[in-house]
């Protein structure tokens, strides 16, 4: 699949530096510390992919959903037809995601399949599992590919001596994530990647960023939090004290997401590349937004 390119934004006059005071803010003399570590979100940031609303999203959920179904039946289990099996399938993750989104939480994918096949009569034992899920997933995970400059942007970090990680919001297992990163020579650059669907908590919820800090024994004020999403990305790490870096790759969408009284960015840089020279301090070419 071919990359899509993101154009460069345009500067804006008198961009701020780094720490520079914001019209409006109460001059402060504190020296905010060296950048020791940069988090990073996974779908939009570092890696592309198909939308789930989407027609395209939902044609792969229907296709996922059918090779699990034919997975099923090859292991002899009986089921009933497979528009009962996808209706049932949708009812359940839609009824409990509304109620855990509403209260900042996550999906366990594995455990809502598994409880939904249970009420149907079908009994999937542990070790069929595994296979049962990269059915259902699979067709999700085909659709993803790195966004342009992912790969050279995190070896130039970690050349730096800064300490990467990664924040995601996903029902999905995380080991199925961490594949698809190394597949495309990713994982190798991060020290860990924290899921929703182990912590339980999503963005922008504080905890899943308090903990990946705690993990990486830095503190807020020496990280930065790189992602696409004003809502769950930008507000949530700054909430935290994270300093923050919105990445557009040319979508306007990504800058409309919340009123911008509510949440705005340190940084919006358009690509990747771009977050270099912002992390070691310069701002040449990359626009800082003023509150």
């Amino acid at each position: 699949m071919s990359q899509r390119g993101c154009a460069r934004p345009v500067r804006a006059g008198g961009a701020l530096q780094a720490g520079q005071d914001r019209p409006g803010h109460k001059a402060s003399t504190t020296v905010r510390p060296p950048i020791k570590a940069v988090l990073f979100d996974i779908g939009g940031t570092l890696l592309e992919y198909v939308p789930e609303a989407s027609p395209a999203g939902l044609r792969n959920a229907r296709e996922g959903c059918q090779r699990a179904y034919d997975w099923l039946r090859e292991q002899g289990k009986t089921l009933p037809d497979f528009e009962t099996f996808l209706r049932r399938h949708w009812r359940a993750l839609r009824r409990r995601r509304f109620w855990y989104y509403l209260r900042g939480r996550e999906l366990r994918f594995q455990s809502i399949v598994l409880r939904t096949l249970t009420r149907m009569g079908v009994e999937v034992r542990p070790e069929e599992v595994y296979d049962l899920t990269e059915c259902y997933y699979r067709t999700f995970g085909d659709t993803l590919y790195p966004l342009k400059g992912a790969r050279e942007t995190l070896t130039e970090l970690v050349r730096m001596g800064l300490r990467l990680a990664v924040i995601s919001n996903t029902a999905w297992p995380g080991y199925l994530l961490e594949d698809d990163l190394a597949r495309f020579g990713l994982l190798e650059h991060v020290e860990f990647c924290l899921f929703s669907s182990y912590v339980g908590w999503r963005k922008p919820k504080k905890r899943i960023f308090e903990r990946a800090l705690k993990m990486l024994k830095v503190s807020a004020a020496e990280a930065i939090f790189v992602g696409d999403s004003l809502k769950h990305d930008i507000r949530g790490a700054q909430r935290v004290g994270m300093r923050t870096v919105l990445l557009t790759c040319g979508r306007p969408g990504n800058l409309a997401r919340l009123p911008q009284r509510w949440v705005e960015p340190d940084w919006t840089i358009s690509e990747l590349a771009e977050l270099v020279p912002v992390v070691a301090g310069e701002s040449l070419d990359v626009e800082e937004t003023a509150r």
